[in-house]
């Protein structure tokens, strides 16, 4: 990830030792794997908050999390600097209205 001192991790590492939460490892293919996935969904998420569901299928496939559970994603960062590692052009983007009006319903 582009991230070289991550802002706050001293925050994150406290809430995670005060919520008895885990931080999870992924690597690279991972990460691509999940923007592809996202990205056949419609939403266009960059290698950092793609790692979030690389970490979410990695605890479910090691059985860390139940499958009844709700989880939530915060996805915060777009993939259109990235369309090189997903080997896609940017003219596959739908080109919308700024009007409202002239979205689609679906």
């Amino acid at each position: 990830l582009r991230v070289p001192k991550p802002y706050a991790s001293y925050l994150t590492l406290k809430a995670i030792e005060e919520t008895s939460g885990m931080a999870v490892a992924v690597d690279d293919e991972e990460i691509l794997s999940s923007m592809k996935s996202l990205f056949r969904l419609g939403i266009y998420a960059c290698p950092e908050a793609a790692a979030t569901l690389a970490a979410l299928n990695k605890v479910y496939e090691e059985g860390e999390l139940d499958g009844d559970e709700k989880t939530l994603l915060y996805l915060t960062g777009n993939a259109m600097k990235y369309f090189d590692i997903l080997k896609m052009e940017k003219k596959v983007l739908p080109i919308l209205d700024r009007n409202v009006d002239s979205l689609p319903d679906h």
